[in-house]
């Protein structure tokens, strides 16, 4: 058998938290798009209990992990720790694929060893001519939604961390989602800026689409501290001193130089300790990451 061929086990890999009817549409929709290809579905119940329950019900066949509030990052790699396959896809509990060769695409983008990440096109679900192409990371760590600048297969400074595909060798390589980051918020930004830096190249593969939920609110609590803490924790892994002086001054503001203090200490020894690691691993800095994507000019 050669590189990645089309029998190779696919494990698709759902983080689930009060998710309902959506993770059950979600499922539908990628089990009536992917029959062609050996796949196993995990669903990773991260403490909702009830969406779990639910799977079980219906989707007997689907693996399901149960957490208990361990966050995207965490019950991502949950779901990967149990996953068989060789490419590994992660999507969020309210994404919908809509072309039954949207996961031979994606690992046929992998098939290219310097390729380390690659993800479709991703498509607001109700308005299908709102689409993004990958993400652009700014100086001030916001992100913004690409549009398509290619025909072909092209390069992102951020995968969407709602439909990434990745092959198992390379996410065990770089050491899977981010076990620092605490609930929702820069799990996609960091995992892309640690896999650009160690060389590896990712990719947006424009044709294959796959339609997303944009919610005005969260099933569950997300407060600012917790995306906050996470930006933070990204800075100190992979930033310069420079970088992330900056970064900590804007944080301060909103925060407050007392509860900032307070959320950087809960972590910091784990911090350090990562960031000497990622140093070994290490091929390019985080200043020829931003001057590598302010020279390539990506379009909104």
């Amino acid at each position: 058998m050669g590189f990645l061929s089309s029998s190779r086990l696919v494990s698709i890999i759902i983080p689930s938290k009060d998710e309902g009817g959506n993770l059950l549409k979600t499922i539908a929709a990628i089990k009536s798009t992917t029959a062609h290809r050996p796949y196993e579905l995990i669903v990773v119940d991260d403490g909702s209990g009830a969406d779990g329950a639910a799977v079980v019900k219906t989707h007997p066949d689907v693996r399901v992990v149960r957490g208990d509030g361990l966050g995207v990052a965490k019950a991502r790699n949950a779901g990967a720790a149990r996953a068989r396959g060789e490419i590994l896809v992660f999507c969020d509990a309210h994404v919908f694929p809509v072309q039954t060769e949207w996961l031979g695409a994606l690992v046929q983008a992998l098939r290219d060893p310097s390729v380390g990440l690659c993800a479709p096109c991703v498509v607001v679900h109700g308005n299908p001519d709102h689409k993004g192409y990958g993400l652009s990371l700014a100086e001030d760590l916001s992100c913004s939604w690409n549009g398509r600048h290619a025909e072909n297969v092209f390069e992102v400074q951020v995968i969407p961390g709602g439909a990434t595909c990745v092959r198992t060798e390379v996410f065990r390589r770089l050491g899977g989602w981010c076990g620092l980051m605490n609930g929702w918020g820069s799990d996609d930004q960091e995992l892309s800026l640690r896999a650009w830096m160690q060389g590896y190249r990712q990719v947006v593969v424009p044709h294959v689409e796959i339609e997303h939920i944009f919610r005005s609110r969260f099933p569950y609590t997300v407060t600012y501290e917790q995306p906050a803490l996470n930006s933070l924790v990204m800075g100190a892994l992979h930033f310069s001193e420079k970088r992330f002086i900056d970064l900590l001054q804007r944080h301060r503001t909103a925060l407050g130089d007392e509860r900032m203090n307070e959320l950087l200490k809960s972590v910091a020894p784990e911090v350090m300790a990562e960031r000497k690691r990622l140093a070994t691993t290490r091929k390019y800095s985080d200043d020829w990451f931003f001057e590598k994507f302010k020279r390539s000019s990506l379009p909104p």
